[in-house]
């Protein structure tokens, strides 16, 4: 048996995210490597889900270290995650840096991520946040 991979190459690595099953992409980046994990897919999102899973990102990465979020757009579709890169090969403790920083976004971020897909939870989520314009930190 090989070494799992998706259909376009990428080395695919198991995270430790508890009860929910994650897998990271890895893949060469420039000169660099990408981790990369995708946590949500949506084959119809609108622009309302669009900006509310982009609000949720932006959030989520002031609260993580290391792993960023990303948005890209598939098709009529969007698909969103967290991805770690380096600038050169990474050290065995490098990756296993990126792969654990991965791991927490993902038990962080999986299950709200997937729910946001509701157009009525995202409404309220939405509904529910300052705009960014009116939040200042220390109020």
């Amino acid at each position: 048996m090989g070494i799992p991979r998706t259909a376009g190459g990428a080395l695919l690595a198991d995270l430790e995210t508890g009860s929910q099953f994650l897998q990271a992409e890895i893949e060469p980046c420039g000169v660099g490597t990408r981790f990369r994990v995708t946590l949500y897919r949506d084959e119809s999102a609108g622009d309302a889900a669009q900006q509310v899973l982009c609000l949720y990102l932006l959030e989520a990465n002031t609260a993580l270290r290391y792993a960023r979020a990303f948005l890209r757009r598939e098709g009529d579709g969007v698909a969103a995650g967290f991805e770690v890169r380096t600038e050169s090969p990474p050290s065995a403790a490098e990756a296993g840096h990126a792969l654990a920083a991965l791991s927490v976004a993902g038990r962080e971020c999986a299950r709200e991520m997937e729910v946001l897909k509701d157009g009525v939870v995202a409404g309220i989520y939405r509904s529910a946040r300052l705009p960014f314009h009116q939040q200042r930190k220390g109020v």
